[in-house]
């Protein structure tokens, strides 16, 4: 368990138009992050937790890089996605270098890289020119815009006060680390980032129906080379949804099945379940 001690400000000073600056008066803030490691698992499980009782602030955890790196890559809906370190701007909006992030990131460099796995949607940054990985934890705001913004000439939104969005109290956060060579192909980061945050369950099994035998041991369905998205029932049939997020093409099997996807590709296969033994 580590323990540290900060001293933040205890909220903006501004109002619905524009917030000037941070408020002189502090409070002390104690953040515990409890790290632990399983033997023969790449992934560092790490837990921070923190009660919240600042206002109008981002909270993010740094991470240095073994490597400096040009890029980012980024866990979204059926795909990785590369990103370089800057953002394209316009007229209407000068966005920050800031990202989403599902599942996991990777920044890798020099045949190496660091990995943050992390449930749902974060934001993320590679800051220090490509040095240093950069993760939201928590973003704390009172109003859902205010009028007068330093990134863009018009509002986001309305000027309403948004109070549960300060996100106040107790906050607790779940994430994994992964220090790996390659890339994030190589380091499986796909995989490792499912058992990470969907784990087995151990569930206490019934007895098969009478006049009916089961193997102690076996797979009903096997599926490898692609990731899944979905499995559902259709009459006998299980349809699997697959989909290859890598960057060349893929093969993968579904049972006794084998599929072709091209990178980006997705497909829908129906596996016929055999019937059960006895």
């Amino acid at each position: 368990m580590i323990t540290t001690t900060y001293l933040w400000p205890t909220r903006a000073e501004g109002d619905e138009d524009a917030c000037t600056k941070r408020s002189a008066a502090t409070t002390t803030v104690a953040i515990r992050t409890a790290v632990s490691l399983t033997a023969g698992d790449p992934v560092v499980a790490v837990e921070t937790t923190l009660d919240n009782r600042c206002r109008d602030h981002r909270l993010r955890v740094h991470f240095p890089l073994p490597a400096p790196v040009d890029c980012s890559h980024a866990g979204c809906a059926f795909a990785i996605v590369r990103r370089g370190l800057g953002t394209e701007g316009g007229v209407a909006e000068t966005p920050p270098p800031t990202f989403p992030a599902r599942r996991f990131v990777d920044c890798s460099g020099d045949g190496m890289g660091l990995a943050v796995i992390a449930d749902g949607v974060v934001e993320y940054e590679v800051v220090d020119g490509g040095c240093e990985l950069a993760v939201t934890l928590l973003r704390a705001t009172g109003w859902l815009s205010r009028r007068r913004l330093p990134l863009r000439p018009d509002p986001a939104g309305p000027a309403v006060p948004v109070e549960g969005a300060q996100v106040q109290g107790t906050r607790r956060w779940r994430y994994g680390l992964v220090l790996h060579s390659g890339d994030w192909e190589a380091a499986h980061l796909s995989r490792l980032a499912d058992t990470f945050l969907s784990p087995l369950e151990v569930a206490v099994g019934s007895t098969a129906p009478a006049g009916r035998t089961r193997p102690p041991e076996g797979q009903v369905l096997r599926v490898d080379g692609a990731e899944v998205s979905a499995v559902v029932r259709d009459a006998g049939d299980l349809i699997v949804r697959l989909f290859n997020p890598g960057s060349g093409p893929a093969s993968a099997t579904v049972g006794d099945e084998t599929i072709g996807l091209r990178s980006g590709e997705i497909v829908s296969v129906r596996a016929s379940r055999p019937p059960e033994a006895g």
